[in-house]
């Protein structure tokens, strides 16, 4: 549900993985994603365009450094779980008359999660990140350029893996069958011996 949301109201443009968003289990590993995933990206991708002319500035970094910073704001959230009982507040809406019910409604049942993140996403997009709320077309647009950019790299990389794999494995092939017939001829060198002297006896 949340992907979806932030599919349709993303953040200004960032590198995102087609796979999407990762989640992890440990906060060293999460760190360790963040720097070779993204700050290291983000930082080459500012080096190539100011060494190009495109721009002066280090904007992906700032990017970066903005969502990284709203999620170390948000971490307390993210890492830790709560269990709420609401056994008071479901006596109280019984002693409630139908009419006030209506009009006070408290029941967690009814609430529209669905809703309920869309707003949580845009709040994280223009309280917590500070982007710009009138960005949504340019934004989305760019990010399904950065994720065909993205497939396109990881079919060329594996292209790429799969052609000097299929050479190592002809290399490894032709290797083990050399081997092979080195063992094969001592092998026979050594039965052949073998039988020679029981023969002579």
């Amino acid at each position: 549900m949340i992907k979806h949301w932030y599919e349709k109201y993303p953040l200004d443009p960032i590198w995102v993985p087609s796979s999407g968003t990762n989640v992890t289990l440990g906060r060293i590993h999460h760190r360790f994603k963040v720097f070779f995933c993204q700050t290291i990206p983000a930082f080459m991708f500012d080096l190539v365009m100011i060494a190009s002319m495109k721009q002066t500035k280090f904007r992906m970094t700032k990017h970066n450094n903005n969502l990284v910073l709203g999620m170390q704001m948000m971490e307390f959230f993210f890492c830790n779980t709560w269990k709420w009982n609401d056994s008071n507040s479901k006596e109280l809406r019984s002693l409630l008359q139908s009419q006030d019910q209506a009009m006070f409604n408290f029941d967690s049942t009814s609430f529209l999660w669905d809703e309920q993140t869309c707003t949580y996403v845009k709040g994280t997009r223009q309280f917590i990140v500070k982007e710009n709320m009138k960005s949504y077309p340019v934004a989305r647009n760019y990010l399904s350029r950065l994720r065909m950019v993205d497939r396109a790299l990881k079919i060329f990389f594996f292209l790429i893996m799969w052609r000097l794999l299929r050479k190592r494995t002809g290399d490894v092939l032709r290797m083990l069958r050399s081997l092979s017939k080195v063992l094969y001829y001592i092998l026979m060198s050594k039965t052949t011996a073998v039988l020679a002297r029981y023969l002579q006896t």
